[in-house]
């Protein structure tokens, strides 16, 4: 595990940020879920697989038959990032229970979908073996259909959702349900169509909209928003001054995400300083070296440019002009040439 991935999990394990993903990806942002909501979930999905399985190893009994089959139980683990259940009040009044798991994507997985659909599927699997040893051993069990499944008729499952959140400013560009990674061709749309779909919830920065997040309990939503403008000096300047106040008290988890994402070169040592840091001037810091650098990149491919088109100069003559690698001045070239 990588250290992004080390401290985002980290940060969103908080039950304040928890809620506030709650939120934004299954209430548009509303309010509904609070932290005092939250209760602590086992966060390994798993599922025991019974086969019968030959002992005989090819030997024949007395009668010529094949000895006994055994039972063989194979246990299939997944371990989720974080879960919680969600208890609030619910719809007319009844009190409504959700089990959320929260998976971190430092990077775009392509087999997402998938991936949650099977965390999701296993979850289920063991509420049915749960309400069914439950119903054994309480003898709640009376008709045939019954004893199969272990369930009754009237026994529910409690909803199992899976929210995928990444802190990468970069757009997603991975299938968003399984339909999207289905090989379709030759296929008609009425199988397509009956063939069982699963939707992948995603939250990201470059679609995160703050005018649609009410009464944030954490810092998760500046978070969001700093990453999305990351690539605009003048969006991104503007919003941490509209975020000032936050940003000068951020605790430590929160600044230590966006040391990795925004690269600030912040130490163990500062981030373990205090528990609150003021990232207003880390962050301003960050920016300008970054448009400077940028001033100076576009300065240097301007001159590459010059010496290559107009003055005719080789790749080794330009490096030496210029104060770079053979290699880096030849890369500009070819975008020259293209």
């Amino acid at each position: 595990m990588g250290r992004k991935d080390v401290v985002t999990r980290e940060y969103l394990s908080s039950d304040e940020v928890f809620a506030d993903v709650v939120n934004l990806a299954l209430y548009s942002g509303k309010c509904v879920v609070q932290a005092s909501n939250l209760r602590e979930a086992d966060s390994v999905e798993e599922l025991a697989i019974t086969m019968e399985e030959d002992d005989s190893k090819g030997k024949r009994g007395k009668n010529g038959q094949g000895t006994t089959q055994r039972k063989q139980s194979h246990i299939v683990q997944k371990y989720r990032d974080i879960v919680r259940e969600v208890v609030i009040d619910g719809v007319e009044g009844y009190l409504a229970r959700i089990i959320v798991g929260v998976e971190e994507q430092s990077e775009t997985h392509y087999a997402m979908p998938v991936r949650n659909m099977l965390y999701d599927a296993l979850n289920y699997s063991g509420q049915v073996n749960g309400i069914g040893e439950k119903n054994r051993k309480n003898g709640l069990l009376s008709t045939s259909a019954e004893f199969l499944s272990g369930i009754r008729k009237e026994d529910k499952l409690v909803p199992v959702v899976t929210i995928v959140v990444t802190f990468q400013p970069e757009a997603w560009d991975g299938p968003m349900s399984v339909h999207e990674m289905l090989d379709w061709r030759g296929i008609p749309e009425q199988v397509q169509e009956l063939t069982p779909n699963y939707k992948m919830l995603l939250i990201q920065p470059e679609s995160y909209e703050e005018e649609k997040v009410s009464n944030p309990q954490s810092t998760f939503g500046v978070i969001m928003g700093l990453l999305k403008y990351a690539s605009s000096m003048e969006d991104f300047q503007k919003y941490v001054d509209e975020h000032e106040e936050v940003l000068s008290n951020m605790p430590v988890r929160a600044a230590a995400v966006l040391n990795e994402f925004c690269t600030l070169d912040l130490t163990e040592q500062e981030l373990e300083k205090d528990e609150v840091i003021d990232m207003c001037q880390a962050v301003r810091e960050m920016k300008e070296v970054s448009r400077r650098e940028g001033r100076m990149e576009g300065e240097r491919k301007g001159a590459i440019r010059v010496y290559y088109q107009e003055l005719q100069y080789s790749a080794e003559q330009i490096a030496q002009k210029v104060g770079m690698d053979v290699k880096a001045v030849e890369k500009v070239i070819e975008t020259l040439d293209n």
